[in-house]
C-alpha cells in the first residue's frame, strides 16, 4: 500500500474518505470460483466520509497501483470488467500503464457534460 499512500497530491486525491488496510481472508464458495478455500491478500477499504468519498477514482488509483506493482499477477475477466466499467476504456488503460490521474483527466470533459445535461432534471 506505500505505493497508495506516498503518491503524491493525485493519490491523496483518489483516497479522501477512506482509509486503507490489508486483509487476508479465505473465500468459500466465490461466484467465480477462483481461490475457494485459499488465504489471499487484499486490501480493505472502510468509508470515512461518504461526502468525500469517490468509489470510481479509488477504483481507478487502486487497479494502477497494483498494476504497478505486479504487472504479471493483475488479470481482468475482460466481458465482466467491461460491462461493470460501461465499456473497455478503463481496462485498457490500467494494462497500458496510465496513472490514475491520466484515466481521471480524460473523465473530465465527459463528466462535466454529464453534469450540464444533469442540472436540468434536478429537482434540489
Amino acid at each position: 500500500m506505500p505505493r497508495l499512500r506516498g503518491g503524491g497530491r493525485w493519490a491523496q486525491e483518489g483516497l479522501n474518505g477512506v482509509e486503507l488496510s490489508g486483509v487476508a481472508f479465505v473465500p468459500h464458495g466465490p461466484t467465480d470460483g477462483k481461490y475457494d478455500g485459499v488465504e489471499v491478500r487484499g486490501i480493505r477499504l472502510h468509508v470515512t466520509d461518504r461526502r468525500r468519498y469517490d468509489p470510481t477514482r479509488a477504483a481507478a488509483l487502486v487497479l494502477a497501483a497494483i498494476r504497478a506493482a505486479q504487472p504479471d499477477s493483475l488479470r481482468f475477466d475482460a466481458a465482466r470488467f467491461d460491462r461493470l466499467a460501461q465499456g473497455a476504456d478503463l481496462r485498457r488503460a490500467i494494462l497500458a500503464d496510465r496513472t490514475a490521474d491520466a484515466i481521471w483527466r480524460e473523465w473530465d470533459g465527459p463528466l462535466a457534460r454529464f453534469r450540464r445535461v444533469r442540472a436540468k432534471y434536478l429537482l434540489y
